[in-house]
């Protein structure tokens, strides 16, 4: 079973509030105002990539739907007793089939409420008598001592958190691949799955799935048909080092872009007119004007 929502308190500013996703999509951005907790929420999300436990201190609320494979799992089929009567996938697992719960986890792995949502009624199947409501509570304690084994759409992914200053600069080859949360080291990255003749590091990655993805990211303001990496050996543009490899984009009628132009910072007490200052300005003048084109 897929987890749908997620949500988290007891971290830093939700301390009380829940706050998580209502859904997951392959694209998902996260708007808010200075210190209101975006880069918190981010926390859920490395988390949800991880397989280990949660922070002990989080409290969890989560929702899913009840399919065939979870449930064969809480009530496997030529299995008896247990305070449940019969088999326990046709008598009881196979009635709550597509049911959606909600449960509550206050420790890792600690599963403290189950409830059934939209009126589903969790005696389905069951004659009323005396017994209904033991067998609808014991019925919910096979589904929560389960619960450890759903997983959200994430789980097992490798996150990475990039800052809000990342720099993906022209970068030296260097076949150890590292990413820093700044975006030093995608260049090199990106350069060696493009270059390498190792079957490891298929251009496929690049050229196709990355590729999809900033034409994603881009919309209707830009669509580009492949990533260039270009190596910078001879008499590079102002402002790039000699021997650095930087990454552009192709677009269709239209020469390479770069897919982001150097941050150039300026420490100088007093520049002069021609000095580092000006130069750093002609730069950005010349980065504005290509954005623009």
């Amino acid at each position: 079973m897929l987890i749908d929502n997620i949500y988290f308190k007891g971290h830093r500013c939700f301390k009380s509030e829940w706050a998580g996703f209502d859904r997951f999509k392959q694209l998902n951005i996260i708007i808010g105002r200075n210190n209101s907790g975006k880069s918190h929420l981010l926390d859920l999300v490395a988390a949800m990539c991880d397989t280990h436990p949660y922070p002990k201190d989080w409290n969890l609320l989560c929702s899913g739907t009840l399919d065939d494979e979870f449930l064969q799992k809480a009530f496997p089929s030529n299995s008896t007793g247990g305070g449940l009567y019969g088999d326990h996938w046709h008598f009881h697992g196979i009635h709550l089939r597509m049911a959606n719960i909600e449960w509550e986890i206050i420790a890792p792995d600690t599963i403290a409420k189950v409830t059934f949502k939209d009126d589903f009624a969790p005696k389905i199947g069951l004659a009323e008598d005396n017994q209904t409501a033991s067998i609808v509570q014991k019925r919910i304690e096979f589904i929560q001592r389960t619960l450890h084994k759903a997983k959200t759409p994430i789980t097992g992914k490798i996150f990475k958190r990039l800052s809000a200053e990342r720099d993906i600069s022209p970068e030296t080859a260097r076949v150890q691949l590292t990413l820093s949360p700044n975006g030093q080291g995608a260049t090199n990255i990106i350069r060696r799955y493009i270059t390498t003749s190792d079957p490891e590091f298929p251009c496929e990655v690049i050229q196709n799935d990355l590729l999809e993805a900033l034409n994603e990211v881009f919309g209707c303001d830009g669509q580009f048909t492949e990533v260039i990496v270009r190596h910078h050996d001879d008499k590079p543009p102002q402002g790039i080092p000699n021997d650095t490899w930087e990454v552009f984009l192709g677009q269709k009628k239209k020469g390479p872009v770069a897919l982001i132009l150097i941050r150039v910072q300026v420490e100088t007490n007093n520049p002069g007119p021609g000095g580092d200052s000006a130069k750093a300005d002609g730069i950005r003048r010349e980065a504005g004007q290509a954005l623009k084109e």
